[in-house]
């Protein structure tokens, strides 16, 4: 069953990126005529490329432990505490330990973080001669920071807590893998990605420089 999915994903997948390449080509073959071609900037063009909207070449997945503690504002409320969770089918083992703290998550988050260019703004630039094409494109930046629920795994719960107090903890560690990927230096990776993806894509024997800003 797992192959089988993994096979329908993968056709997904491919599916995206011929349907990306056609949109491509488009953008910068639609009116060639034989050997000279001209790119323009025209509203269908620039249509085609919002179309794209973001390209994403890189996929980070990591894990990381979260965690929230409230403590007993007192010695009074610490006993208190703890002789209500010595009576709690759930919260004795917590209760007997006699401990400060009065309730405490913590989670093992599993995420993705994609990154790649976003060109939503109209933020890319063109230029060209007889022998050479100046392709200016947004610098790679984070497109997603992808936590999902089920997939999270509860590594210590001691007393009650909300699911507004959960997604908190969902959010920060969100922030924890977009923290993580930065260490990587993966925008780096997403340049060199896109300057392949791109070479594959526009036809010709022209030179092709880059820059990224």
């Amino acid at each position: 069953m797992k192959n089988k999915f993994r096979l329908i994903k993968n056709i997904l997948i491919l599916a995206v990126l011929v349907f990306v390449a056609y949109l491509v080509y488009n953008f910068f073959v639609g009116d060639n005529k034989e050997d000279d071609w001209e790119i323009e900037d025209t509203p269908l063009h620039i249509e085609t490329i919002k179309t794209i909207a973001e390209i994403s070449t890189i996929s980070y997945r990591d894990e990381v432990v979260v965690d929230s503690v409230e403590y007993y504002k007192d010695i009074k409320e610490q006993i208190v505490g703890n002789a209500v969770k010595l009576i709690d089918v759930d919260q004795w083992k917590h209760g007997i330990k006699s401990s400060n703290t009065k309730r405490r998550l913590t989670l093992i988050v599993k995420g993705e973080v994609r990154y790649g260019l976003n060109l939503t703004g109209n933020n890319y630039k063109l230029e060209q001669n007889k022998d050479t094409i100046w392709l200016t494109l947004p610098k790679p930046e984070i497109l997603d920071v992808i936590v999902t629920p089920s997939s999270t795994e509860i590594f210590l719960e001691h007393g009650e807590w909300a699911d507004y107090e959960r997604k908190k903890l969902e959010k920060k560690a969100s922030y924890q893998l977009r923290v993580n990927s930065k260490k990587l230096n993966l925008e780096k990776k997403t340049e060199e990605n896109v300057c392949r993806l791109f070479e594959n894509m526009i036809p010709g024997d022209k030179k092709i420089i880059f820059n990224f800003e």
